[in-house]
């Protein structure tokens, strides 16, 4: 029996980004969150299905304690799904 890559769940979302990925160059925001991390690995999943390129930036907004580790432990997740990732630290402030 051959084993399955993505739950039901996981397939719908990986599905869905299939079918809007555009060719080329792709790159996906992640803030770890449970739908930017979905929708970063269905578009990984979908990009080595149709030849795109994805890059996914973890984005740290550095809102919350200890907000560094969570975005190097994303980071390291999406990383061990073979993606291609970067951590980018921005400041959130009040301004505008």
């Amino acid at each position: 029996m051959a084993r399955r890559e993505l739950g039901p769940a996981a397939l719908r979302v990986a599905s869905a980004v299939a079918a809007v990925l555009p060719a080329g160059d792709l790159v996906v925001g992640c803030s770890g969150g449970a739908d930017s991390t979905a929708l970063a690995l269905g578009a990984g999943w979908a990009a080595r299905r149709t030849g795109a390129s994805v890059r996914v930036t973890v984005v740290d907004h550095g809102l919350q304690p200890g907000s560094a580790v969570v975005a190097a432990q994303v980071a390291d997740r999406l990383t061990a799904a073979g993606l291609r990732v970067e951590v980018r630290r921005v400041e959130v402030t009040d301004r505008g």
